[in-house]
């Protein structure tokens, strides 16, 4: 409709058409500014212009008809409201503008959100009259029994890369590395490989966690703990050295504790070829780092001298979390701060790589 016009516009008055291509738009307001222009200078009558849906726009509402707040679609939308149910039963709208492609997405940037700290089942529907929508009455309700993923397995996916969870209480997405093996697919807590993250770091952080999905990261103590406390968990732990040798160690039981209990780690039940390095030493010990003292030495703190943030005793027999040495190291001269696995390279080695995963059975 707009090309006709500014076509006229140039045939009848010599005017270059690209004055006005800039100045278009698919909000309502400035297509009624733009024609008010080119009637007023140029006298041509435009009548029964179109617009996007006049549509409810709200968020979080217990009933649909508080909504007092209007705004115009686009072209390409439709009107939508979507109710969602928690575990508790309770239940919240949200209205708006939305893509049509989104009534049967419900997972998404639009419809995807986690409710009272739980996952809820999901229905939407759209409406594409220009009906306002408190009036859907939502006849054909999409609906989706699927939670958002809170793990790894929970995911439909076949090969290795970084996905998005939503663990409980999380407010939005978090991004994780997936390892897919035969077993099936696990959540990757923790993740080195260069050296290239800091892993020297206070308590905050190794709470909330760093790094980057796709490199070096440390999940998150939370986050561990949300995953871990939902349903028996096993934890496999892949390492490397310099020479490409490679070896794994597996624990059918592993947990991690709340804030309150200083993310007291729970782990037992090993099988592997590096050694048991976690059962006898750390098994039920409390989280630490250089600025929260929990472990059980009385000559210091073991997060402050071995450079790292781990469940210390006093102070370790793994340390995957100390300093990025390379190789062979002065473990006196350095105080036994490497990233090492001691029953397999003993505490003067800092591994290469390391990989802890997690994955619910």
């Amino acid at each position: 409709m707009f090309d006709t016009i500014l076509k006229e516009v140039k045939d009848q008055e010599n005017i270059d058409k690209s004055v006005f291509i800039p100045q278009l738009s698919t909000n309502c307001a400035s297509r009624y500014a733009i024609l008010y222009v080119i009637v007023f200078y140029f006298g041509i009558q435009i009548l029964n212009i179109h617009c996007g849906q006049d549509c409810l726009s709200c968020s979080n509402i217990e009933n649909v008809n508080d909504c007092h707040h209007h705004i115009t679609c686009n072209d390409n939308e439709v009107c939508y409201k979507h109710k969602y149910t928690g575990e508790s039963t309770s239940v919240t709208y949200d209205v708006g503008c939305g893509l049509k492609s989104t009534c049967s997405h419900l997972i998404g940037s639009i419809f995807g959100r986690s409710f009272e700290g739980r996952h809820q089942v999901c229905s939407a529907c759209c409406n594409n009259t220009r009906l306002c929508n408190r009036d859907i009455q939502c006849h054909n309700i999409v609906k989706n029994g699927t939670t958002l993923p809170r793990t790894c397995s929970d995911i439909s996916t076949v090969k290795t890369g970084v996905y998005n969870i939503f663990p409980d209480g999380s407010p939005s997405a978090v991004p994780v590395y997936c390892v897919v093996n035969n077993e099936g697919s696990w959540t990757v807590i923790q993740r080195r490989f260069d050296g290239f993250v800091d892993f020297y770091r206070g308590w905050e952080a190794y709470k909330e966690g760093f790094g980057n999905a796709s490199g070096e990261y440390w999940l998150g103590n939370e986050n561990i703990h949300e995953l871990t406390s939902h349903g028996r968990h096993k934890l496999r732990v892949e390492l490397s050295s310099f020479n490409n040798e490679e070896r794994y160690a597996e624990y059918s039981l592993f947990s991690v504790g709340d804030e309150q209990s200083n993310y007291q780690l729970i782990v037992n039940g090993y099988q592997g070829n590096a050694g048991d390095s976690l059962t006898g030493w750390h098994n039920g010990m409390k989280f630490s780092t250089y600025d929260r003292d929990n472990d059980v030495w009385p000559s210091g703190n073991c997060a402050a001298t071995r450079k790292g943030g781990w469940w210390y005793k006093d102070c370790y027999q793994s340390n995957l979390n100390g300093k990025y040495l390379r190789g062979v190291y002065d473990e006196v001269h350095l105080d036994y701060q490497g990233n090492t696995w001691v029953t397999w390279l003993g505490s003067s080695y800092a591994l290469k790589t390391s990989a802890m995963m997690i994955r619910r059975y």
